[in-house]
């Protein structure tokens, strides 16, 4: 008997409408010529996708639609409203490339086990205060992609570190982001702690979050009741074609760079601070998954 392909035993147990999208996503990338792929982490990682992924991925074209007519974005120098057919599916593609980018970190077996309510919690804080009512509190911060934290016995949830995906090439922004996660992590710390009680987190929306805080208040466990650990980190995740040698990355920030912007040390502080991993797809297949899910909605 013929041995299967990574992708086609995750494919025998297709069931629902999703599972045959799913499938044809699998399909799509075997016919991509990609020598170094890793098949099985790519196919664990569509398996690992919500049911709903292009209901998801929908909702975030729409919320880009939203939030630049509200702000006069603009796309290749033309307003939202004035873009012709054509423009708009190139702009909404460049928006399913990033988000869809965004959503393969988070369902990769190799960053899945970051995941956890509370650390969902805290990133939904960061993206969205306004919905937990702490806009006031939290203001307008750059909010990661992946939080790494630790829930030790007593209740205490710790921040080891943050991870943010990269699709496109790094650039002077880039840096900016990097290096404001410090900031947007001490806010949480005070934002979460300043909460002080289990029911007002409740209350808030942190269900997670406030059954920690029962445990720790259980167990009479004294100090912050949320942490910064000593040795946090940032992880920047790249697709996998993506240069990670950190030479390189120097080299090619500085020359894209404008020169009046130019902060050659900071960009040696920044990534020497972080750590640098690599996606399971390259920047050619994470494009034409989009093309393909733009496609079906």
């Amino acid at each position: 008997m013929e041995k299967l392909s990574p992708f086609e035993e995750l494919n025998a147990d297709v069931e629902s409408a999703e599972d045959f999208i799913k499938k044809d996503l699998f399909s799509l990338l075997e016919n991509i010529h990609n020598p170094q792929r890793d098949e099985i982490r790519q196919a664990k990682t569509i398996k690992n996708m919500p049911e709903d992924l292009t209901l998801e991925l929908r909702g975030h074209i729409e919320a880009a639609y939203v939030e630049d007519k509200k702000y006069d974005g603009k796309f290749k120098g033309k307003k939202i409203s004035e873009l012709s057919e054509e423009e708009k599916k190139a702009y909404e593609l460049q928006i399913l490339r990033g988000e869809l980018f965004e959503m393969l970190i988070k369902y990769d077996p190799e960053f899945i086990n970051s995941r956890s309510q509370e650390g969902d919690e805290l990133l939904s804080l960061l993206h969205d205060p306004e919905r937990f009512g702490l806009k006031d509190k939290v203001g307008s911060v750059r909010n990661p992609d992946l939080a790494y934290i630790e829930l030790n016995e007593e209740g205490r949830v710790i921040i080891k570190g943050v991870g943010e995906a990269k699709l496109g090439l790094l650039g002077e922004r880039a840096i900016s982001q990097l290096r404001s996660f410090d900031d947007s992590v001490k806010i949480l710390k005070s934002t979460i702690n300043g909460l002080k009680h289990a029911k007002k987190m409740k209350n808030t929306g942190f269900e997670g979050l406030a059954r920690r805080k029962e445990q720790m208040d259980q167990a009479g466990e004294e100090g912050p009741f949320f942490d910064i650990d000593e040795q946090f980190k940032t992880t920047l995740i790249v697709p996998s074609n993506r240069e990670v040698e950190r030479g390189y990355l120097y080299d090619n920030l500085v020359k894209r760079t404008p020169k009046n912007l130019q902060n050659k040390k900071e960009i040696q502080d920044v990534l020497g601070r972080i750590d640098i991993k690599q996606s399971a797809f390259n920047v050619e297949e994470v494009a034409a998954l989009a093309k393909r899910i733009h496609e079906l909605i």
